[in-house]
């Protein structure tokens, strides 16, 4: 299992890091954490600098969907409670959801990419 969450990051910080990495989290006191963490940071490390733009993308959908969704609520006769009967408010609130969740994801996994590349830097 650890060869296959090794595979989320990339070549060369495998070759030069792998066998401390799978050391590491063979002896690990929170397994579960720790592989969550390699995988966050390597899905960070391979989007390299595509993160910052995805992430704005992900952000200026939120404001957007945002937006759209306090448009579509303030025509609805019973506000928010009316949401779930509209199919065109279901998609804006979906949209929301979904571009809120990019961005807090993206967000993370740019921010432990940085601080592994720090790490791999200073070894």
């Amino acid at each position: 299992m650890d060869r296959l969450i090794m595979w989320v990051l990339p070549a060369e910080f495998r070759t030069s890091h792998g066998d401390e990495l799978i050391d590491m989290l063979d002896s690990s006191a929170r397994p579960i954490r720790d592989r969550a963490d390699v995988v966050v940071a390597g899905v960070g490390l391979r989007l390299g600098r595509a993160t910052r733009p995805l992430l704005v993308v992900a952000v200026v959908g939120v404001v957007g969907s945002g937006f759209a969704l306090v448009h579509a609520i303030a025509n609805l006769r019973h506000g928010v409670t009316e949401v779930p009967d509209h199919w065109w408010s279901m998609f804006i609130a979906a949209g929301v959801a979904c571009s809120l969740f990019s961005a807090i994801v993206l967000s993370f996994a740019q921010r432990r990419a940085g601080a592994w590349t720090s790490i791999g830097r200073t070894v």
